[in-house]
Formats: C-alpha cells, sequence, structure tokens
C-alpha cells in the first residue's frame, strides 16, 4: 500500500491527512457510517507538532470535505514528483440523463440485465457479462433513490449504497439537486443527502478536478511533441 501525507490548509496545526492507493483502508469504518468522504481518504490530530500523527487514522467525513480536496490540491501543486495517479482519483461529470437513466432501472427476476452509463443503455444480451463497460443489474435495484446510488456506486467501483463514497458521488448529487429526478416522497430523501455536502466544497472539488485535468493535458502535450520530434528525426534520417 502506497500513501500521500499532506498538512491542513484551514487547520495547519491540528490535523494531517492521508490518501491512500488501498480502497479497504476505511471499510469498517464505511459500513458503520454514511458520512464518509472517501474509502481513501485519512486524517489525524497533530496537536501542532508539524504534520506528525499523534492519533489514529480515521476516515474523512463531510465537515472535512472542503479542507481535504483544498489541502491535497495544495499539496500536488507544490510537490509536482508525486505520483498522484496511483491513487483513486476519478472524475467521471454525471449528467441528468445519466441520473434519471439510474433512477429507471429495476431488477428484473425472469432475465439477467446490464447496464452501462457511458451510454445509459439497458441490455438483456448475455454478450455483455464479458464486457467490463457494462454492469449486472443487481437484485436491490428497485428504481428507489438508495438504488440509483448504488448503482452509480458500482459503476464507479465503489460500494453499493451503504456505505456512501461522498466524494465520488458529489457529481450525482450535484445534477440530482437540480430537479432532475422523479418526482415522488421517495426521491425527496436526495435532499437529505445533497445537505451531507457544504457550499463551499465545490469549488475546492472544482480546484481538485482542474489540477488532475491540467495535469493530463500537459501529459498529453508532451507525449505528443515527443511523438511528433521523433517522426520528424526518423524524415530526416530518411532523407
Amino acid at each position: 500500500m502506497m500513501s500521500i501525507r499532506f498538512p491542513s490548509v484551514l487547520n495547519p496545526t491540528k490535523v494531517g491527512y492521508e490518501w491512500t492507493n488501498d480502497s479497504m483502508t476505511f471499510w469498517n469504518q464505511a459500513r458503520n457510517s454514511n458520512n464518509v468522504l472517501h474509502m481513501s481518504a485519512g486524517f489525524y490530530e497533530t496537536y501542532g507538532d508539524g504534520n506528525c500523527q499523534h492519533t489514529p487514522l480515521v476516515a474523512c467525513n463531510s465537515n472535512q470535505m472542503t479542507d481535504f480536496c483544498l489541502s491535497l490540491t495544495r499539496h500536488l501543486l507544490a510537490h509536482p514528483e508525486v505520483e498522484f495517479r496511483s491513487y483513486p482519483i476519478q472524475f467521471e461529470p454525471t449528467t441528468k440523463e445519466t441520473v434519471l437513466f439510474l433512477a429507471s432501472i429495476e431488477y428484473n427476476a425472469d432475465k439477467r440485465q446490464w447496464f452501462n452509463t457511458a451510454t445509459n443503455k439497458l441490455s438483456a444480451s448475455e454478450s455483455k457479462a464479458h464486457d467490463k463497460r457494462w454492469f449486472q443489474v443487481p437484485a436491490w435495484a428497485d428504481g428507489s433513490v438508495a438504488s440509483a446510488v448504488g448503482l452509480f456506486n458500482l459503476a464507479k467501483g465503489n460500494p453499493r449504497e451503504e456505505t456512501l463514497n461522498l466524494f465520488a458521488l458529489h457529481e450525482f448529487f450535484y445534477a440530482a439537486a437540480h430537479g432532475v429526478v422523479p418526482q415522488g416522497k421517495e426521491w425527496e430523501r436526495i435532499t437529505a443527502y445533497q445537505t451531507q455536502i457544504p457550499g463551499d466544497f465545490t469549488a475546492a472539488f472544482r480546484a481538485l478536478q482542474y489540477f488532475v485535468k491540467a495535469h493530463d493535458y500537459l501529459a498529453s502535450a508532451k507525449r505528443t511533441a515527443d511523438c511528433c520530434e521523433h517522426n520528424s528525426q526518423i524524415k530526416e534520417q530518411a532523407a
């Protein structure tokens, strides 16, 4: 297991954070809470002793979402040598159409089905069982908000609904909060989930998202430039 340790920006004399590449690090804590930021995000108390750990590592919760994202972004900006792509940072914006699609999926006991969030399609073709882009509809899928969140987590490679991953679910909540979910008392529960995300978290989340995208663009630019230079050299040598 590898990990990145970095100081808090908003509470520099009190808290340190750890980001691991092991999604099971806080599994037990997550199973007993619906307020876990990410299965790989933890914090510890420093008691003013720099970034030294003085308490056990505990899973981050929703109250630390803004500080965690802001602190991780600042750390990565200051340490470009960190191979952060070895860690579970994924940004795949969820559209309104995907939210509605997930809400429409219900388990069919008479036939196996698979769903694809890239195309928002449902299929009963057995060939999809061997296609990693498709996920089998589980027996608990019933069209409820819990089911939709669970399917979203499943497609993201995260635990299902009862171990809510607030970091990965932010895009889902953002879309759902803008009136795109089906009407009904069951779906009013989305409001309760939304309140777990503080308003300033969106800005901190976006900052981290922009860093990751910029890093990927720079990497693509370097590969493209290297390839172009290599091809040009070959042409010159052949001339």
